[in-house]
């Protein structure tokens, strides 16, 4: 006699399973999945981020970037930048529903951060619109960021501390931004046509809008001149996520 047993239909995985079935998807993605993860547009960023905690761990003997911590690239090339953060992220934040993932403690975390300009903006509605929490799951990139441990008041926090530079709506951020204002000038000294525009400033910050055969070439070239002095906005926003995600803020110690 065959028995069937019905199953309650607000049972919820285990915590064990559900992080499980988050991290199996992600591999799919060629994620490598930290209990606490930055997802960026595309690999450039996250070679941003990693040039930035090599010369702060030189600096400070602490990794900012570390087993509790990892910035992962959304996809490379086509398959990355805003298309892959609305394509990717919509699934990703889906199977963490479904799993019964709510951002409690234990549970593997991944928040995304995009570029703050017209396709980085267009991206975060879209994903906003089908469920993510914005400014808690979902960020737009900013040149200063507040250290804070309590989503509520981040955005207001970040608002203030940019609000010179919000002021211009066509202002726009991009991960290059971050960077000193002094080797993007020698940068474009040694390469007069790597920018599609004019460097634009406001409020003592600047954007620059960079020719994309320009852009590997200007991570290469910040890897072999740049001081921590010169990246330290994009160590303060590890800092400022690490705060968030309530992780240590200095990092965490190295051997040697």
């Amino acid at each position: 006699m065959n028995r069937h047993y019905r199953t309650s239909a607000s049972a919820k995985p285990s915590r064990q399973v559900a992080t499980d079935f988050f991290r199996t998807y992600g591999s799919l993605e060629g994620w490598q999945f930290k209990d606490n993860n930055l997802m960026v547009e595309g690999t450039t960023d996250v070679r941003y981020f990693e040039i930035a905690n090599q010369i702060y761990v030189k600096e400070s003997g602490h990794s900012l970037i570390d087993g509790s911590f990892g910035v992962l690239a959304i996809g490379e090339a086509e398959d990355g930048g805003t298309y892959g953060m609305k394509e990717k992220l919509n699934t990703l934040w889906r199977i963490r529903r479904l799993a019964g993932q709510d951002g409690r403690e234990g549970m593997c975390r991944v928040i995304a951060l995009l570029d703050d300009d017209s396709a980085g903006r267009d991206a975060f509605r879209h994903i906003e619109q089908r469920g993510a929490r914005p400014w808690i799951d979902l960020f737009l990139l900013r040149r200063r960021n507040p250290r804070v441990d309590q989503p509520s008041s981040f955005k207001n926090q970040c608002d203030n501390l940019n609000h010179d530079y919000l002021q211009n709506k066509l202002f726009f951020c991009v991960i290059e931004d971050l960077i000193a204002f002094d080797v993007i000038d020698d940068f474009r000294r040694q390469h007069p046509n790597c920018l599609r525009h004019g460097i634009q400033e406001c409020a003592g910050a600047f954007h620059v809008d960079l020719n994309r055969e320009y852009k590997g070439k200007l991570v290469g070239f910040v890897q072999d001149n740049a001081l921590l002095s010169d990246v330290i906005r994009l160590v303060e926003l590890l800092q400022a996520f690490r705060c968030l995600l309530r992780l240590p803020v200095e990092g965490s110690p190295t051997n040697g």
